[in-house]
C-alpha cells in the first residue's frame, strides 16, 4: 500500500531520494500498524517525553505517523518519539 517516495527536489537542490530509504510494509511492527489503520482500531501512543494520545491512526510512513483524536483533529507524531502504540479496550 506504501512505495517508495518519489523522486523530488527539496530546498536545497539535492535528490530527496538520496536521504530517503524505502518505507518497508513487510517488516511485523508495520504491518501491525496497518491492521489498526484498516481496521479503524482505537489505540494508545506513549510518547517518550511521557505524554499518553488516543485515537485512530490514519496514515503512516518511514518516519511519521498520524493520529486522529476523537474530534478528527490529525496529530503528526515523529516514530522516533514513540515508547509505544497498543490497542484500546
Amino acid at each position: 500500500m506504501f512505495c517508495a517516495l518519489e523522486e523530488q527536489s527539496n530546498n536545497f537542490g539535492s535528490s530527496s531520494a538520496d536521504t530517503m530509504s524505502e518505507f518497508d510494509i513487510g517488516l511485523p511492527s508495520a504491518r501491525l500498524i496497518q491492521n489498526f489503520i484498516q481496521d479503524k482500531q482505537e489505540v494508545e501512543l506513549k510518547l517518550i517525553a511521557g505524554d499518553t494520545l488516543s485515537g485512530t491512526i490514519f496514515w503512516q510512513d518511514q518516519y511519521c505517523i498520524c493520529l486522529r483524536d476523537s474530534k478528527e483533529n490529525p496529530t503528526v507524531i515523529w516514530r522516533h518519539a514513540l515508547a509505544y502504540i497498543k490497542p484500546k479496550g
